[in-house]
């Protein structure tokens, strides 16, 4: 189980943005998680917080095309998940968020 909801980069957190409003938390934002800049550079704290924050599309995307594998699906719907894809992976490897 994995923390549902559109995940972005906001410094070097991974965020939940479309959180709901907890005891402990304002509405807004849920922190995933913060990198770690002692062992990388900024840079490549960045790329890997895009690509952290890009998991759920991109698992999303690879059950569809295990989905898509299994059955025949019309060429609207094929293009549709491969959008989808190409969106998730271009959101993994987006040089800005």
């Amino acid at each position: 189980m994995y923390t549902k909801g559109k995940w972005e980069v906001s410094g070097f957190f991974v965020v939940r943005v479309d959180a709901p409003k907890t005891k402990d938390q304002p509405a807004g934002a849920t922190y995933i998680c913060q990198l770690d800049t002692c062992a990388v550079s900024d840079e490549e704290a960045q790329a890997n917080a895009r690509l952290i924050a890009a998991a759920p599309e991109l698992l999303e995307a690879l059950k569809n095309c295990v989905v898509d594998a299994k059955q025949k699906l019309t060429k609207t719907e094929r293009l549709e998940r491969i959008k989808y894809a190409e969106s998730a992976i271009a959101k993994a490897e987006s040089e800005a968020q």
